[in-house]
Protein backbone atom coordinates (compact mmCIF):
# COMPACT_ATOMS: atom_id res chain seq x y z
CA UNK A 1 0.00 0.00 0.00
CA UNK A 2 1.01 3.75 -0.37
CA UNK A 3 -0.13 6.83 0.24
CA UNK A 4 -2.63 8.76 -1.75
CA UNK A 5 -2.74 13.07 -1.52
CA UNK A 6 -5.97 13.78 -1.41
CA UNK A 7 -5.53 17.23 -2.49
CA UNK A 8 -3.72 16.49 -5.40
CA UNK A 9 -6.31 17.19 -8.12
CA UNK A 10 -8.83 20.07 -8.56
CA UNK A 11 -12.14 19.74 -10.94
CA UNK A 12 -10.68 21.57 -14.36
CA UNK A 13 -13.20 24.15 -15.75
CA UNK A 14 -16.44 23.98 -17.14
CA UNK A 15 -16.68 19.88 -16.11
CA UNK A 16 -19.30 18.40 -13.49
CA UNK A 17 -17.51 16.38 -10.56
CA UNK A 18 -19.05 13.77 -8.76
CA UNK A 19 -17.28 13.84 -5.57
CA UNK A 20 -17.56 12.37 -1.49
CA UNK A 21 -17.84 14.53 1.33
CA UNK A 22 -13.85 14.58 1.67
CA UNK A 23 -12.82 15.91 -1.58
CA UNK A 24 -15.77 17.80 -1.81
CA UNK A 25 -14.86 19.88 1.48
CA UNK A 26 -11.43 19.75 -0.44
CA UNK A 27 -12.65 21.76 -3.38
CA UNK A 28 -14.80 24.41 -1.19
CA UNK A 29 -11.59 24.86 0.77
CA UNK A 30 -9.29 25.51 -2.20
CA UNK A 31 -11.88 28.30 -3.70
CA UNK A 32 -13.06 29.88 -0.84
CA UNK A 33 -10.11 29.87 1.62
CA UNK A 34 -6.40 30.03 -0.52
CA UNK A 35 -5.34 33.11 -0.83
CA UNK A 36 -8.13 35.16 1.03
CA UNK A 37 -8.63 35.93 4.91
CA UNK A 38 -12.06 35.81 5.63
CA UNK A 39 -13.53 34.51 8.80
CA UNK A 40 -16.58 32.72 7.53
CA UNK A 41 -16.73 28.65 7.07
CA UNK A 42 -17.20 26.48 3.48
CA UNK A 43 -21.23 26.28 4.70
CA UNK A 44 -21.61 30.26 5.11
CA UNK A 45 -23.56 32.37 2.71
CA UNK A 46 -21.12 34.20 0.40
CA UNK A 47 -24.10 36.84 -0.01
CA UNK A 48 -23.44 37.80 3.58
CA UNK A 49 -19.70 38.27 2.94
CA UNK A 50 -18.82 41.88 2.87
CA UNK A 51 -18.26 43.32 -0.68
CA UNK A 52 -14.42 43.27 -0.65
CA UNK A 53 -13.91 39.92 0.03
CA UNK A 54 -17.28 38.55 -1.97
CA UNK A 55 -15.37 40.49 -5.18
CA UNK A 56 -12.09 38.88 -4.18
CA UNK A 57 -13.43 35.16 -4.51
CA UNK A 58 -15.39 36.13 -7.40
CA UNK A 59 -12.91 37.64 -9.46
CA UNK A 60 -11.72 35.78 -12.52
CA UNK A 61 -9.01 35.05 -11.27
CA UNK A 62 -10.00 32.98 -8.41
CA UNK A 63 -12.96 32.22 -9.90
CA UNK A 64 -13.59 28.82 -12.15
CA UNK A 65 -17.24 27.68 -13.53
CA UNK A 66 -17.90 23.82 -12.72
CA UNK A 67 -20.12 21.97 -10.75
CA UNK A 68 -19.22 19.83 -7.15
CA UNK A 69 -21.69 17.36 -6.96
CA UNK A 70 -22.01 14.89 -3.56
CA UNK A 71 -24.92 13.03 -2.37
CA UNK A 72 -25.12 15.96 0.11
CA UNK A 73 -24.42 18.92 -1.57
CA UNK A 74 -24.23 20.38 -5.04
CA UNK A 75 -22.35 23.41 -5.44
CA UNK A 76 -22.86 25.14 -8.57
CA UNK A 77 -20.14 27.56 -9.66
CA UNK A 78 -21.55 29.80 -12.79
CA UNK A 79 -19.75 32.24 -14.94
CA UNK A 80 -22.39 34.36 -16.80
CA UNK A 81 -21.37 33.51 -20.62
CA UNK A 82 -21.30 30.01 -19.80
CA UNK A 83 -24.29 29.00 -17.92
CA UNK A 84 -25.80 26.42 -20.50
CA UNK A 85 -22.66 24.08 -19.45
CA UNK A 86 -25.02 23.74 -16.51
CA UNK A 87 -28.33 23.85 -17.43
CA UNK A 88 -29.66 21.25 -15.04
CA UNK A 89 -28.56 19.47 -12.21
CA UNK A 90 -29.22 18.07 -8.43
CA UNK A 91 -27.31 16.11 -5.49
CA UNK A 92 -25.76 12.60 -6.48
CA UNK A 93 -28.65 10.66 -4.49
CA UNK A 94 -31.76 8.90 -5.74
CA UNK A 95 -34.60 11.75 -5.88
CA UNK A 96 -32.98 14.50 -5.17
CA UNK A 97 -34.22 17.86 -5.88
CA UNK A 98 -33.57 19.16 -9.66
CA UNK A 99 -32.67 22.62 -10.86
CA UNK A 100 -32.98 23.62 -14.56
CA UNK A 101 -31.81 26.77 -15.67
CA UNK A 102 -34.35 27.67 -18.42
CA UNK A 103 -33.06 31.34 -19.10
CA UNK A 104 -30.43 33.77 -17.97
CA UNK A 105 -32.19 37.37 -16.96
CA UNK A 106 -30.35 40.48 -17.05
CA UNK A 107 -29.42 40.55 -13.29
CA UNK A 108 -26.64 37.93 -13.82
CA UNK A 109 -24.25 39.96 -14.68
CA UNK A 110 -20.94 37.55 -14.36
CA UNK A 111 -21.20 34.93 -11.67
CA UNK A 112 -23.74 32.76 -9.60
CA UNK A 113 -23.02 30.24 -7.28
CA UNK A 114 -26.41 27.40 -6.49
CA UNK A 115 -26.11 25.11 -3.78
CA UNK A 116 -28.65 22.48 -3.85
Amino acid sequence: LEEVCRGASVCPELSTCLLNEARLRDELQIWRREGLTHPFSDAGFISQWDAPHRQALLSPSRFSPKALISPERAEILIAANKWAFFREFQRNTPLATRVRLTQVGDAMTETVVVVV
